[in-house]
């Protein structure tokens, strides 16, 4: 029985990408488990590895997790430095602290989104972190003198509990 050259991409795409092996790469594609093994022989023969290409799949997307694991250290380091320099600095004035903290809090939120949210602690702390977020937005809203309070209590200290708590 003939193939098209779709079935045997795809059979090519399974095996590199979803790292299955032959057996259920065949049975995924109605075909054959020899006919899938020829097709890669004969691409081999041609120059395309297909167990060379499912390592270099597999460490890009190691490559790409462990990236973006450090990507989010670094920002988060720096979170923390921009929320420490806030909430020390006498420049602002407490209304202006809790606006700063509030935009922070959610460029946060919104990135680590972003990423993937590669972590299950940064998840967690995403969330708890919004939660604060909009906890000192509605505060600053309907009370700015309760919020001066909240500001201070709430400050880099809690920050670096929920950090520490969340192991980030």
């Amino acid at each position: 029985m003939k193939h098209n050259e779709e079935t045997r991409r795809r059979a090519m795409e399974l095996y590199v990408n979803d790292g299955m092996d032959l057996a259920a790469v065949a049975a995924e594609l109605g075909v054959g488990r020899n006919t899938v093994g020829q097709w890669k022989k004969e691409d081999a023969l041609e120059g395309v590895d297909w167990a060379r290409l499912r390592v270099a799949e597999r460490l890009g997307k190691a490559r790409v997790s462990a990236a973006t694991q450090e990507f989010m250290e670094l920002f988060l380091n720096y979170h923390r430095e921009v929320l420490e320099d806030v909430t020390s600095t006498a420049d602002l004035d407490a209304q202006a602290k809790v606006a700063a903290i509030s935009d922070l809090g959610a460029a946060y939120a919104k990135s680590v989104r972003a990423f993937g949210l590669g972590a299950p602690g940064l998840r967690e702390l995403a969330i708890a972190k919004d939660a604060v977020w909009r906890l000192k937005r509605f505060v600053s809203q309907e009370d700015p003198e309760l919020a001066k309070a909240l500001d201070r209590t709430l400050g880099t200290e809690f920050t670096l509990t929920l950090l520490h708590a969340y192991e980030c």
